[in-house]
């Protein structure tokens, strides 16, 4: 992930009024292994809300 990408993540955070259904997408590499590097992708949302009050 890079540092552009972490910094956009947190602006469209701070700038949501309401923390459920959050969108996110996940993107990345694994390296290693008999097969080599493998790529991953997924995406969905988030329900924050349960998070609000709640430091852990």
């Amino acid at each position: 992930m890079s540092a552009f990408a972490a910094l956009r993540q947190a602006l469209g955070l701070s700038q949501s009024q309401r923390l459920d259904n959050l969108p996110y997408t996940l993107r990345g590499k694994l390296a290693g292994g008999l097969f080599g590097t493998m790529r991953f992708n997924d995406s969905g949302t988030l329900d924050l809300r349960q998070a609000e009050g709640d430091p852990w």
